[in-house]
This record gives C-alpha cells, structure tokens and sequence, in this order.
C-alpha cells in the first residue's frame, strides 16, 4: 500500500494501473495529433472494463475436477448473450472458411481468411492452422465478419518448413502450448502498442516452442508444435478424460499445484463445447510434465483471486482486425486478452505471469522485440 495523503490510501496496483491508462490514451493522443481522441479512448476503455466485470462477476464456479495435482474449474453461466457465430473446425468442417496464404509467396505474419457462412467465424488465440507453407497460429481472438474476406496476424508454429504441401490450410485440432501461448499474448499487447495491430514476437514464439520440444523430448524434422501434442497424445487423452465437459458451462480455470495457470471463456455454451478439448490440451500438454500426486483439495478462493486480480488491472482498447474491439489486459501478474462485441465477452483468455517479470522491466523486452523482428522477419 502507497500513502499519498492524510486520509487517502491507494493500492500499487490500481495505482500502476491508472498510469498504465493514461500513458495508453495520452500516447494515442500524441500518435495521431488527435486532442479528442483521449476521452473516446478513456470511454472505450471504461466500457471494456464494465462488459469484463460484469461478464466475470455473473459467472459461477463450478466443482472442481482433479487429475493428479492439476484442478479444473468449469466456468458456469447462465445462458448464452451477444453474437451468433461459428467456431473454426465447424466452418472448415462445413467448407464455409477457406484459409490460404496471403499470396503465392506467402508472408509468415499474416494468411488469408475466406468466410462464406451467413454468420460470423471465431478463430480463437492461439488456434493452430495446418499446412500451405507453413502452420500458423493465431495472435488474437477475431471474429471475421460474415460473407467476408480478411487477413489475420499468426505466428509461425513450423520454423523449419517454407513450401506448401497443401493449397490450404486445415484445423490443426490444437490450440498453443499454454507456454507459447502466454508468450505470444504478452509480445502481441506490445505489437498492439507499437504497431497498432495484433504482431507477435516470433523469435520468442520458436523459443518456447523449442523449450516444449525439449521438455516432450519430441524430434521433429521442421520443429512443428503440433508434432509435440501428437508425441503426447496417449498420456494427454487420459487426463482429458477426467475434465469432462458439464452442462452450463462456458470456459475453465486451469490451476497446477494449488496456483491459477490460466482462464478461457466463451459467450456461448455450444461454442466452447466446439472448443472445450484443445483449449484444456493447450494446458495438459505442458502440465503433465510437471504433474505428481494430489496436493489437497483445490481451493476455489485462489480462482477468484485469480480473476479479481486481472480485472483490477490495466485494459487497453484496441479496433479488431475483425468484428468488435480487442481488450488487452494487464493485472497483478496476470496477463491477457478479450474480444468484445455488442456489448459482450466474445472470449476472454486470461494467463498467470511469472512473478520475476515485473511491469519495471518493459522497457527492455521492447527493445528486444523490435530487435528480434528485424532478425527473423
């Protein structure tokens, strides 16, 4: 706790946070020379923030499921709001979403999306396409609007292949290590900053992806990620098994030797049962590594510090490449992101950060992003 007067207690957190705002919506301001544009963006951001509280203050907690010393919370709510859409494996499935490089020559921070279902598609963070030149995952979750063509930032989750082996992409059926995915999610908050788009920091994306090769002990001739979910598929199928999917619900809280790792929550229940495994593999294929025997009863308190935490947090506002705005979302060790549209949480992923990166040391992890594209990009 900061005094700062007789009387007048502020918390570091809500105090970081308000200077976190201010330098978000002073900069813009500065950036475009637009003295108007502060309020609209202070606006923006405080209704970001009323759809996220009020999305996460409704949400009931369902009973834990345990395997070993991983615990899932089920997200309960009570019924779907906001849009209609389409997940990725259902539009891809029904030949409704075409995915392609953006060229014959492609280029590794964006791909092609072709949407010709009558309602919008989700492709959610960190969602993994197959083939053309190389895999690609997501850098953020996008609504692409219905009857529609768009580009999408990705990352590269296939470093050693750059020639097609098929037209188009396919869905992968994996969503990103929880690893990669947090490093990804945090360098693309920074994209958002210095770029005004969803760019990731595709050095430290190989990075973490080479750290899950070692850690699975997988050998993969292009150093492709999912290879490493499929070198894992027999131990991860029987703790899947034990998180099974539960009527209402909406989304997990994943949690690893009693501390929250990280949340997903999708607006529609039909939706997230799509998505409902490859979101919880994203977290078992790294867990299981580290797994052992039960350490207690998990704790339900230590979830909803988890969320408080991230909601007492900075958001920052941003247009999405497709339908609504991108929240990005930075709390006490916590880190994140939220697509909202029509006044709702389309999904929200929320990722607990290590508590040796302090907000202090941004400076430098900038200036090694901005490095680290110019080396590999």
């Amino acid at each position: 706790m900061v005094r700062h007067t007789p009387g007048i207690t502020v918390s570091i957190g809500v105090f970081l946070g308000c200077v976190r705002i201010f330098r978000h919506v002073t900069g813009e301001a500065l950036r475009w020379g637009l003295t108007g544009l502060v309020p609209r963006t202070i606006e923006r951001v405080n209704r970001m923030k009323t759809v996220l509280t009020k999305t996460f203050n409704e949400i009931a907690l369902g009973e834990a499921q345990t395997y070993r010393n991983l615990a899932v919370f089920p997200l309960l709510a009570g019924g779907d709001g906001g849009p209609e859409y389409m997940t990725l494996a259902g539009a891809l499935k029904e030949g409704l979403l075409l995915v392609a490089e953006v060229s014959e020559s492609g280029s590794v921070p964006e791909i092609l999306i072709t949407n010709k279902a009558p309602k919008p598609v989700l492709i959610l963070d960190g969602e993994e396409l197959r083939g053309a030149k190389q895999n690609r995952a997501s850098n953020t979750t996008v609504l692409v609007p219905a009857n529609s063509e768009m580009k999408l930032n990705v990352s590269c989750t296939e470093r050693g292949r750059w020639h097609y082996d098929s037209e188009r992409f396919a869905d992968s059926g994996v969503v990103m290590a929880h690893g990669v995915r947090r490093a990804k999610s945090a360098s693309v908050s920074e994209g958002f900053r210095m770029r005004r788009c969803a760019l990731s920091d595709q050095a430290e994306v190989w990075d973490e992806i080479e750290r899950l090769h070692e850690t699975t002990g997988t050998v993969s001739p292009t150093r492709a990620m999912r290879d490493a979910f499929e070198s894992q598929e027999t131990t991860m199928e029987a703790c899947l098994a034990a998180f099974t999917l539960v009527e209402g619900q909406h989304g997990f809280v994943f949690v690893a030797n009693g501390a929250a790792m990280g949340l997903d929550f999708l607006s529609r229940e039909e939706a997230y049962g799509d998505v409902h495994k490859r979101l919880l593999g994203s977290y078992v294929m790294e867990m299981l590594s580290e797994s052992g025997e039960t350490n207690g009863a998990p704790d339900g308190a230590v979830v909803r510090q988890f969320m408080e935490r991230a909601l007492s947090g900075a958001v920052e506002a941003y247009p999405s490449a497709g339908l609504g705005e991108d929240a990005r979302i930075q709390g006490d060790h916590v880190c994140g992101s939220a697509l909202v549209h029509e006044q709702t949480c389309v999904h929200a992923a929320l990722f607990a950060m290590d508590a040796h990166r302090p907000d202090e040391d941004e400076g430098p992890r900038m200036h090694g992003f901005r490095q680290r594209r110019r080396r590999h990009l």
